[in-house]
């Protein structure tokens, strides 16, 4: 996502040439001055995975602020130094770094891994792994020291580049890095401004620096060459222009394979549209692997997100495909406006591993602009059904299966949209309640002795099934259990329901545990050996049971022992009204846990508001019952003022008419809700204030509302050797004020980013 900067220069010391010891290779491998000399993955451009603590590179996981939870683990390269070595074969090269676990996870593996880039004798460019120790090797209370000697591979003719990756699970940090070699250190190109830094379509960028050279090399904003064309090259000086598809980025200069290693940023302002993708929920993502995760047959379901940008329209629609041979299936395969689209991916038949999608969005006249996802598949190798004894005790008991893929691994990932359906042979002796929330789950209902098949069905249509027998004692027990209406609809009036249970003796304190999702009221009736929990379901305009399959359960005393029944009550929408359901991929205002919002329903003729559903759930899915048929334009409202009509519309003459019927369901309304598409404009840079003599900097700037922001500071005004200070804030109004409590550093720069 584009993140706009204010710069606020306050006061600097600047450092002055690359340190070189020898032939020593890296520039402040020791990490004295921040990050000075290092080049950072853009992937961790607001994370800045420097630790002042250690003092080291910390290979970091990102945790959820809300409920802090592991999120997603960033891979790959993390920093990166360029170099220019001339080598020969059989030469020695010496790597060595310092490692320690930072960390709470021990993890298995090895997670930290330096990688050493050269060129071939045809120019072209490789890498390969220096330097990867064992995890199991790493201690979490010192430093361990790591070093290998190696010899240049034959097709080295240039040492051109160092980067440090993290390959697995587990938090690392580390520092004192050293490449050493015969040869020194050659020339670098060094890349001192560009100018401008907001640019549109048609206009051309200066690079101004030294050690380009005389012939034309390489220039890669954002990544890559898209849209990138050179004007003229020389020494000292480099014109380009940039047009369609560049998206704007980092700019590295390259020359002779040896690359700039302080970037610098440009926007466009106008990149017509982007692609990006990301899953619809948390919920899905497998937090260890950092990507959403499936066993073999499973559906993957991620969100497309499409931005359009200053006023882009596409009258013939935005046609979206996937580029590899994967079966998938789009909600929608062609987006008009600023919006997306939910992609189902069919993981049949495909092998175990990583596994990449490309999605693809063509205006029919522009570059096409792409955007992938990882999700990770699991094969199931064994199962094992965590039922060992026979069963003594009614009521709900967890219901699992112990599943282990091809390479021996358990598969620990818990799919809150059940992957594994189970079912009974006999529901007199025991019931399979397939729950898909996140705290009930599924549940083996145990109601009678005897010996019931228990089946459990996986994605990929093969089934596992285990002989289990139930042996309840006489007495105390429940004799029977049962619901007034096991299946009952929502009415608009007030049904009275009882979960009704009968026991071998007299009861004593009764127990009821209420599924959540259900407006109720009641009391306990009855007496003697038989009683009950009378209870009402409201059908009324302020709770409106959801259609679903709900577990109730309760428990009684009986002198020191206890007896406890479950049963499935389901829900059915009023046959007289229309059901709609839908995703909603929020790209903002979506939690781990949670998606909160209003679903607005307008008469389609008049525009009048003619209904509003609050709407909270567990996963992406929303549900609206007790629709009066009719014709509707429907919009979703989620906080802090986030809106959206059907489908991808910003107005309500824009947005599609819904006609229903009665009895009908509709479970196609997705909402797919990305950032604004807010026009790529410079903000205004604010006046800097700073008062050393009470070690504390403080500033206040315009804001816009419900965005977030976080102050960096640096003293060597470098790209990449900012680090967040003081706390992120709210923009609860028109300004935000932001604050560095601790100026025992000394001089520095500070800058504002906007993070939303």
């Amino acid at each position: 996502m584009k993140r706009s900067v204010v710069f606020i220069y306050v006061a600097c010391l600047l450092f002055g040439a690359n340190r070189l010891y020898g032939y020593e290779l890296i520039r402040n491998g020791d990490l004295a001055q921040v990050l000075y000399g290092w080049g950072v993955d853009p992937q961790l451009e607001s994370k800045m995975p420097y630790s002042k603590e250690h003092q080291a590179i910390d290979l970091l996981e990102v945790l959820d602020d809300m409920a802090m939870m592991p999120g997603p683990t960033l891979t790959g390269t993390m920093v990166y130094q360029p170099l220019n070595v001339m080598v020969q074969v059989g030469e020695p090269i010496a790597v060595s770094m310092d490692v320690r676990r930072t960390g709470w996870m021990s993890a298995a593996g090895h997670t930290v891994a330096l990688y050493l880039e050269y060129l071939d004798s045809d120019g072209d460019r490789h890498r390969f792994l220096a330097l990867n120790p064992d995890n199991d090797e790493v201690p979490d209370d010192d430093w361990e020291s790591f070093s290998e000697s190696i010899s240049v591979p034959e097709s080295m003719v240039r040492l051109v580049g160092v980067t440090l990756d993290r390959e697995g699970e587990g938090r690392y940090a580390v520092r004192n890095i050293s490449v050493t070699a015969p040869a020194p250190n050659g020339i670098l190109p060094k890349l001192r401004r560009v100018t401008p830094i907001d640019v549109a379509y048609g206009d051309v960028i200066t690079l101004v620096g030294e050690h380009f050279g005389e012939n034309s090399g390489v220039v890669m904003i954002g990544g890559c060459t898209n849209g990138v064309s050179i004007l003229d090259w020389d020494d000292n000086e480099v014109q380009v222009e940039l047009n369609d598809a560049s998206i704007g980025g980092k700019v590295v200069l390259e020359t002779r394979g040896a690359r700039t290693w302080n970037p610098r940023t440009v926007r466009v302002t106008s990149p017509y549209h982007t692609v990006e993708v990301k899953p619809t929920s948390m919920m899905h993502v497998r937090w260890d692997l950092g990507m959403v995760a499936a066993i073999e047959g499973q559906q993957v379901r991620v969100a497309v997100y499409n931005r359009f940008f200053n006023g882009f329209e596409a009258p013939d629609g935005l046609a979206l495909s996937v580029l590899e041979p994967i079966s998938v299936e789009f909600s929608r395969d062609r987006v008009y406006r600023h919006g997306g689209t939910i992609l189902y991916i069919d993981t049949t038949g495909l092998t175990q591993g990583v596994h990449t999608i490309t999605i693809q969005a063509d205006d029919g006249e522009n570059t096409p602009r792409t955007g992938t996802i990882d999700f990770f598949v699991h094969e199931v190798a064994s199962t094992e059904f965590g039922i060992t004894q026979a069963i003594t005790q009614q009521g709900s008991h967890p219901l699992g299966l112990a599943m282990t893929d091809v390479d021996e691994n358990p598969i620990g990932h818990t799919f809150f949209e059940p992957a594994v359906l189970f079912r009974t042979s006999d529901a007199s002796i025991l019931e399979a309640f397939n729950g898909s929330g996140l705290w009930t789950g599924n549940q083996l209902l145990v109601h009678d002795s005897g010996v019931a098949t228990l089946t459990a069905t996986l994605p990929n249509g093969s089934e596992v099934s285990v002989s289990v027998t139930n042996a309840i004692p006489d007495s105390p027990r429940v004799v029977q259990s049962w619901m007034t209406y096991p299946t009952m609809q929502n009415i608009p009036v007030v049904i009275t329901n009882t979960f009704n249970i009968q026991v071998s003796d007299n009861f004593g304190r009764r127990n009821v545990t209420f599924p959540s999702g259900i407006g109720i009221d009641g009391n306990f009736i009855g007496s003697g050996t038989q009683w009950g929990y009378r209870f009402h379901l409201w059908g009324n305009e302020y709770a409106q049971p959801e259609p679903g399959r709900y577990l109730w359960r309760a428990s009684t005393e009986i002198g020191s022992d206890w007896v406890s029944a479950a049963r499935i009550m389901t829900v059915v929408n009023d046959p007289s009204t229309a059901l709609f359901r839908g995703r909603l991929a929020d790209y903002e205002g979506e939690t781990e846990h949670s998606i909160y919002g209003t679903l607005e329903l307008y008469d389609a003729s008049t525009g009048d508001l003619m209904d509003t559903r609050d709407i909270h759930g567990d996963i992406d899915e929303y549900v609206a019952a007790r629709i009066v048929p009719g014709s509707y334009r429907l919009r979703w409202v989620s906080w802090p003022d986030t809106e959206q009509w059907y489908p991808n519309a910003t107005t309500f003459d824009e947005a599609e008419t819904i006609t229903v019927v009665a009895g009908e369901e509709r479970d196609d309304l997705h909402f797919v809700i990305p950032p604004p598409s807010r026009l790529l404009e410079r903000p205004a840079l604010p006046t800097p204030q700073v008062n050393p003599d009470q070690g504390v900097f403080s500033i206040t700037i315009p804001a816009e509302y419900g965005n977030r922001y976080q102050l960096y500071k640096s003293t060597l005004l470098q790209d990449h050797t900012w680090y967040p200070v003081g706390w992120e804030q709210y923009a609860w109004d028109d300004e935000v004020t932001l604050e560095d409590d601790n100026l025992d550093a000394g001089p520095a720069f500070y800058r504002v980013r906007r993070l939303r």
